[in-house]
């Protein structure tokens, strides 16, 4: 039994960045070991993993496997090639400091010690929705951090001239940008009591440049009516075409944290 060598396994994508919704795709290389053996099962599991408080969490979220009558016979020291295709789910958080992902593969053989991989990728966010954080910083907005809630993925930006602090979580779709949108005013000392909210669609058709005007009308709609729009009360009804996603991202958020 001395110096016999196991099969190993080796996910190659394509490539390591993606959109939510895009097409995972790459090749599954199988290396055979000292001796024939046959695959019992072959299987990637995309993992997320995301840290709230200083926390890490980590969830399973899709997987690729072999069907049972795809399973493999692999000779010793052969090499055998098996494509790879893995569609990523739409209505995900993108990759930030506290929001990771990695795909697992695990090669499962007849009577010998099996064989893992780990593959990083990138979650890039969608442009339209980066097309809102822009606009953002058109208006005087830095960005000062991101953070994770079962409502969604947020991202808090600062106003320091205007004491004004928003936090926006976006909801994409083919339609176009379902947008959350918390805020605070803050005094040259203290902070307001009051978090006040408010929500708007971007439609897929709006010119970019137009993006501004919409984030500013729904910033100062909440801060001239505090009362209508303060959090925990009904919010301002928006034309915000189909939600259905942004409940379904909810969901999948809630489960990760």
């Amino acid at each position: 039994m001395f110096g016999l060598e196991s099969a190993k396994v080796d996910l190659k994508l394509d490539k390591n960045e993606f959109l939510p919704g895009e097409i995972m795709t790459g090749k599954l290389l199988i290396k055979g070991g000292s001796r024939d053996k046959k695959i019992n099962s072959l299987e990637s599991i995309l993992y997320v993993k995301v840290i709230k408080d200083k926390i890490p969490k980590i969830t399973p979220l899709i997987n690729y496997s072999l069907e049972e009558d795809q399973c493999l016979f692999i000779q010793a020291r052969s090499y055998r090639e098996v494509p790879f295709e893995l569609i990523l789910p739409r209505d995900i958080p993108v990759s930030t400091d506290k929001v990771e992902y990695y795909l697992s593969t695990k090669l499962d053989i007849d009577l010998g010690k099996d064989a893992s991989n780990r593959e990083d990728i990138t979650v890039l966010i969608p442009p339209s929705s980066n097309q809102i954080l822009k606009a953002t910083e058109t208006l005087g907005f830095s960005q000062e951090e991101n953070f994770m809630t079962e409502g969604g993925q947020f991202f808090r930006l600062v106003h320091e001239y205007a004491g004004t602090e928003i936090d926006l979580s976006f909801f994409d779709s083919s339609e176009g940008v379902f947008v959350k949108m918390g805020l605070q005013k803050f005094t040259t000392e203290f902070p307001s009591p009051d978090v006040l909210s408010n929500q708007f669609f971007i439609p897929s058709s709006t010119n970019e440049e137009d993006i501004p005007e919409i984030v500013d009308k729904a910033i100062n709609e909440a801060l001239t009516n505090p009362l209508l729009f303060k959090s925990g009360l009904p919010i301002y009804k928006h034309n915000t075409g189909d939600t259905t996603k942004a409940f379904v991202t909810g969901f999948i958020v809630g489960n990760m944290i």
